[in-house]
């Protein structure tokens, strides 16, 4: 199929060759009246010098050349009124190539609109992915945090246990050492006890030799054995002395580990104070995000029109103007599409003319508390069907808000969008 341009070329073109032909014969047809209007004169000039029959004949011929010029004039009538025909045929044209040409430059504009309008519900349906997304991951990192601190806050308790369980060996050890230790003092103080007075006996003995030299021999046996038994306990003094040393530096090794032991005692508990106490935010953390998630759940359960809500909405809109109605719900959201084939079949049964046998998609950020709204195009002059629409929400608990953002450019069109609820 040719464009509309070479149409209208082509017909200029046929018209400017049937005019060249009409002025072609024209020309031929103006040439042979005068050839034959010369040659009349020189024949009726020669007419004198013509037998009867000679006239006869060129009469006969005169009136033949006549009815052929009369048919060529008629022709040439006909043939102006046709070209008149398509003078008029061809502006027609060219008027509707002009509308037309308009009508397709501001579609295409239209066009050009919708869809940088589409382009731009397209981004932004795409953002609030990417922000659900980011939320989810948000989420699953906090639940792993949550295990992890949990994991952790297991073995701080195991290690506490354990440190508390050492603590008391240590303590029952250090208990001990306290005994054994208190024996050994015991011991050395009865063993110096013992060596004073071996020793006052020792300067006794002394003192008696140097006045019975009779009993020199039994005297210095006597002090060998003494000096043998001193020497001993010496030895033994040293040995408790140096163990005693060894038992104080041991005594105050264990102090210090008591003491580090304490410390770290303190410093774990301090920790698992804190843990508990983060513990004890992120269970609060926890149910609060329950609590949210069930009343967000409660918020956003799937809607669907009472039988009663039915009746109320038909007993409100009888009787009451209706006319040209769409229902639209949100893009990819079952709810929102079940709740609208609901309107759509309520529509229908109120006596509504449905222009669409499903709901429209559009997109919206609107949540409006009932999760329906009411729009048309010009809220200048309302189409009468709307307050009738609006009528019949109202009588079943509903309370649409109105705006002009709407999916139809006719001005007697009401459109119904449903939207999740705020």
């Amino acid at each position: 199929m040719q464009s509309w341009p070479e149409h209208v070329l082509n017909l200029v073109h046929s018209g400017a060759l049937v005019t060249s032909f009409l002025g072609a014969a024209l020309i031929l047809i103006s040439i042979g009246f005068i050839y034959f209007s010369g040659s009349e004169l020189n024949n009726r000039a020669g007419d004198k010098n013509l037998s009867p029959a000679q006239r006869q004949a060129r009469t006969s011929r005169m009136a033949k050349l006549e009815n052929e010029l009369a048919a060529a004039r008629k022709s040439e009538k006909e043939k102006a009124t046709r070209l008149t025909e398509m003078k008029a045929e061809l502006a027609a044209a060219q008027k509707s190539e002009k509308e037309k040409t308009s009508r397709l430059s501001k579609t295409e504009a239209d066009l050009a609109k919708v869809r940088g309008s589409e382009e731009a519900k397209t981004l932004h349906l795409t953002q609030l992915e990417a922000d659900l997304a980011a939320s989810q991951k948000s989420d699953k990192t906090k639940t792993e945090r949550l295990s992890k601190i949990e994991a952790e806050l297991a073995s701080v308790r195991a290690s506490e246990e354990a440190k508390t369980s050492r603590l008391a060996r240590v303590e029952t050890e250090l208990a001990a050492t306290k005994e054994s230790h208190d024996e050994k003092i015991t011991r050395l103080t009865q063993a110096e006890s013992d060596f004073t007075k071996i020793r006052d006996s020792e300067e006794v003995k002394t003192l008696q030799l140097t006045q019975a030299e009779a009993d020199l021999a039994a005297a210095q046996k006597s002090d060998k054995e003494k000096a043998s038994r001193l020497a001993q306990v010496e030895a033994d003094l040293a040995n408790v002395r140096q163990s005693e040393e060894a038992k104080t530096l041991r005594v105050a090794q264990l102090e210090a580990e008591l003491l580090l032991a304490r410390r770290a005692g303190e410093e774990s508990a301090s920790h698992l104070a804190q843990a508990e106490a983060a513990l004890a935010d992120a269970r609060r953390t926890a149910d609060d995000a329950k609590t949210v998630a069930k009343q967000l759940e409660e918020k956003h359960h799937a809607r669907n029109i009472a039988a009663d809500q039915k009746q109320k909405f038909l007993g409100a809109v009888r009787d009451h103007p209706k006319g040209k109605v769409i229902v639209s719900s949100i893009f990819f959201n079952k709810e929102t599409h079940d709740v609208g084939t609901e309107i759509v079949k309520l529509l229908k049964q109120a006596g509504f003319h449905v222009m669409e046998p499903a709901p429209l998609n559009f997109f919206t950020t609107s949540r409006p508390a009932s999760g329906v709204r009411i729009g048309f195009k010009n809220e200048s002059n309302e189409p009468p069907q709307a307050e009738t629409i609006r009528n019949g929400f109202r009588a079943m608990g509903w309370d649409p808000p109105t705006t002009t953002l709407v999916n139809s450019d006719a001005d007697d069109v009401v459109e119904i969008q449903v939207t999740p609820k705020e």
